[in-house]
């Protein structure tokens, strides 16, 4: 049988199976056909806001990047990734699952053979000659991969949430709004840009959104198993999205069950379609990648390790209310989102709420599910946590932000005067988080001790590796968690004076070790240091510039660019 006779029995029976109209055919939420053709200008109009958010994810990119401990501590990149590489296949023991370890461990793995073969030679421990296959440089080398990766898998998420859109809605231009809208969001632009494990799940997430959306539609049972493939990886690249997961199940019931119902046949019928060899199918390919991913095969002693790992994690000693928890849910959508798009995305759930409440819910579920099984279990919530739902939150934006566009009675110099604004005003937010990332006040410091300080000064700082200044990596010798009441050492507790002090009034700094008085009598009489730098937030807060108009309603960036003060040792 020709090709082309071949497509058309298999629409015929897709069809005749009581399966929805194609793509092509399908009305969007007013009822019209939208046209979804390419044309130069559609690929110009995507391909401008893809490389916007890759020059705004490009900016600041090697913030706190050192490839050994960089500042945001979260981050699986550098020497994480090749100390638990030997540990790929045995016991896993990270509080994250083995998912992008994986991932970072490919690119790592010809790099590391090719080093093995091309040793440095330095100085040991011991004084005497070693050859070392990884130095600083090398493992920084490593952890710049990890960022493009991250990088690459975020501008995987907007393509994905792009086919998303368009498929649903049969339209070119809520899809490109909504790929625009996420471009702009500047929690998910700050972690774009570092090693950490949260864009990765969500890059799984959104691709497994995308299989469901095509399975309900369309029936195939490839879609099935694509979408329990990346539903399972993002379990395993992150065992906090799970409540995300369960939620996109329970999500791609319901729209199964709403467009089952649309073709007639009933409601129960509708309801119990969800059973069928096809998801079973899916169900299977998501159990056994995270049975496998999870060291089951190996024996059910990590499984159940792993298992309880995360049942037996608890942050109830905050003793924090569910109302206050819920307040502080809505704040971190704020803060991640920024006022113009948090107004905005209210606007469009009300707008979908009366338009269309089962896309809605297809939507908002997985962030429902995850904030009842896991944010009121935990009693904690921070704002990194919400991210996934930015997914569902720029697709119903770009939807209805394109419906108020083609609304007859309102004008379209204020409709598109509008959504100028707002995403004018997001692009401001995140571009000042990126120039913030870029000009750290860390980053300064070094810049500072590289002009003025000679690489034999001895540098005490008032706070841990992860978060201290880079001097090590410049060749100073540097005194982590320095204590003004002495550091504990293996011969007792001593006082050290190092040349230059580095401090901080601010998290990340224990107040125990460097106190508020020590720092006010610096420079006074009696003292043995006298403040010769300082260095403050350019962009964010507490800085007032035009960038943060559009957000920080909360400084929950207080690990990125806290205030620092240099000290010198007075001469005698």
């Amino acid at each position: 049988m020709p090709a082309r006779n071949r497509k058309r029995s298999r629409q015929r029976k897709i069809q005749g199976d009581n399966e929805p109209l194609l793509l092509k055919n399908r009305p969007d939420l007013s009822g019209r056909v939208s046209d979804i053709r390419w044309t130069r200008m559609r690929v110009l109009a995507l391909s401008g806001v893809m490389l916007l958010a890759l020059v705004i994810n490009l900016i600041g990119l090697d913030w706190g990047r050192c490839g050994n401990t960089p500042w945001e501590s979260d981050a699986i990149e550098g020497s994480l990734t090749v100390g638990h590489m030997q540990l790929m296949f045995k016991k896993w023991q990270h509080k994250y699952p083995r998912g992008h370890y994986i991932i970072n461990g490919i690119f790592y793995y010809p790099l590391l053979k090719h080093w093995e073969n091309s040793p440095i030679r330095g100085v040991g421990s011991d004084g005497g000659t070693r050859s070392f296959t990884l130095d600083l440089k090398r493992l920084d080398f490593l952890a710049a991969i990890s960022r493009w990766i991250v990088l690459v898998m975020s501008l995987g998420t907007m393509w994905a949430v792009f086919l998303i859109s368009r498929y649903l809605f049969g339209d070119f231009r809520p899809a490109l709004l909504a790929v625009l809208t996420l471009a702009v969001s500047q929690l998910f632009v700050f972690f774009s840009k570092v090693g950490c494990v949260d864009i990765p799940a969500i890059f799984w997430l959104t691709w497994a959104t995308y299989f469901a959306v095509r399975a309900v539609y369309e029936g195939r049972r490839s879609q099935y198993i694509l979408m329990g493939f990346c539903a399972a990886y993002t379990f395993c690249t992150k065992e906090g999205s799970l409540g995300y997961v369960l939620g996109l199940g329970l999500a791609t019931w319901v729209l199964m069950s709403y467009v089952r119902f649309k073709q007639g046949g009933g409601l129960k019928k509708a309801v119990l379609s969800v059973f069928s060899l096809k998801t079973a199918a899916a169900a299977a390919v998501f159990i056994g990648v995270f049975l496998l991913l999870n060291g089951f095969l190996g024996g059910p002693d990590e499984f159940m390790e792993r298992v309880e790992f995360w049942t037996r994690t608890n942050f109830r000693r905050a003793k924090k209310s569910q109302w206050v928890i819920l307040n502080q849910t809505w704040k971190d959508i704020y803060f991640g989102l920024g006022w113009p798009l948090f107004v905005v995305t209210a606007g469009s759930i009300i707008y979908f709420a009366y338009k269309n409440t089962f896309k809605l819910l297809f939507f908002l579920l997985p962030l429902i599910v995850f904030y009842l099984s896991t944010v009121t279990r935990l009693n904690f919530i921070v704002a990194r946590y919400l991210m996934p739902a930015y997914i569902g939150f720029s697709i119903i934006v770009g939807k209805s932000l394109v419906d108020l566009i083609r609304w007859k009675k309102a004008p379209a110099y204020l409709s598109y005067g509008f959504i100028g604004i707002i995403y004018g005003l997001s692009l401001l937010y995140c571009v000042g988080l990126s120039l913030e990332m870029r000009s750290d006040t860390r980053k300064r410091t070094e810049d500072w001790f590289l002009r003025n300080v000679s690489k034999n000064a001895t540098v005490g700082t008032g706070m841990s590796k992860n978060y201290a200044p880079h001097l090590y990596w410049h060749g100073y010798r540097q005194i982590f968690d320095w204590n003004n009441q002495g550091n504990i050492t293996p011969t007792g507790k001593r006082v050290f004076v190092p040349d230059y002090l580095v401090l901080s009034d601010s998290w990340p700094v224990d107040s125990r070790r460097v106190n508020k008085e020590f720092m006010e009598n610096i420079g006074k009489e009696g003292s043995q240091y006298e403040y010769v730098a300082s260095f403050k937030a350019r962009y964010v807060p507490p800085a007032r510039t035009v960038f943060g108009i559009a957000g920080w309603p909360m400084n929950k960036h207080g690990f990125l660019s806290p205030p620092m003060y240099v000290a010198r040792k007075k001469s005698r």
